[in-house]
């Protein structure tokens, strides 16, 4: 389901092991579209507390990996950039 080529990326990229978790979660959760999905929801997928996945979301977010497209309620709307040439990856 995932692409080898964005797997290797994210391998081969510095981002920490929650950070990895949570690109996963996300493309597994979005499909080719979107993922509705809280904050909570994902620590509980990922196994950790939710000021943990917070930082690691922000961290996604300033390195363009992934969009934050919108918010409903307690819900967040991500999608994953899968134009892995434009991830700003140190």
């Amino acid at each position: 389901m995932i692409k080898d080529k964005i797997m290797g990326v994210l391998l081969k990229s510095r981002l920490r092991k929650r950070e990895i978790k949570l690109v996963i979660v996300l493309m597994r959760a979005s499909g080719k579209g979107t993922a509705n999905i809280s904050v909570v929801e994902l620590g509980k997928l990922i196994g950790t507390d939710k000021g943990n996945v917070s930082r690691a979301l922000y961290q996604l977010e300033t390195r363009n990996i992934i969009w934050t497209l919108g918010r409903k309620k307690r819900t967040y709307v991500y999608k994953v950039n899968l134009d892995y040439n434009t991830w700003e990856l140190r």
